[in-house]
């Protein structure tokens, strides 16, 4: 199974949270991260795995468009070989489903400012709630993802629970 990736803070996230229980499903997990590919090497690769019979799935923030089948749309026009089904969209951004699997005894624990649903939550809300005593960003999302709960983020994020519900992760 191979996991699409945007960047450094998708694949911290993957590999702490979801690689686990994709590695209970599949014999082998890889990641790549293609946001820096142009468009054709993205529909090779992709058309790559098709080959193979391997499963495949593409995450991407929704970042300025409104709505997901819109991305989802938007993604499959750009990479023409892609699955609309193998499409997830992170709403809003991949920081939305860190925060989301904090609990509320966790985050008063942290001194964080926040508890709940995170599905209008940005990257620059999400580095403004960072606490001081984090030195970097990083130590801040690794802290997170030590804590994470998979049950608190599902209840916190609608696109998490939709991801993990449609690739039986739960």
């Amino acid at each position: 199974m191979f996991a699409f990736l945007e960047g450094d803070d998708d694949e911290r996230f993957f590999n702490s949270i979801l690689r686990p229980r994709f590695e209970a499903q599949y014999n082998c997990v890889q990641t790549v991260k293609y946001a820096e590919w142009k468009n054709e090497k993205v529909k090779k690769y992709i058309a790559s795995i098709k080959g193979m019979g391997a499963s495949y799935i593409f995450l991407r923030d929704i970042d300025e468009i409104g709505c997901v089948s819109e991305k989802k749309l938007q993604l499959a026009v750009r990479y023409s070989s892609l699955d609309p089904n193998s499409i997830f969209v992170v709403v809003k951004e991949i920081e939305s489903w860190y925060l989301a699997g904090i609990s509320s005894s966790d985050a008063k624990r942290m001194r964080l400012p926040w508890q709940g649903v995170t599905n209008a939550l940005t990257k620059e809300q999400f580095d403004a709630l960072r606490p001081k005593r984090f030195i970097s960003r990083i130590d801040f999302m690794v802290e997170i993802l030590r804590l994470f709960s998979i049950q608190v983020a599902t209840a916190n994020n609608t696109s998490f629970e939709y991801f993990v519900a449609k690739n039986g992760l739960i």
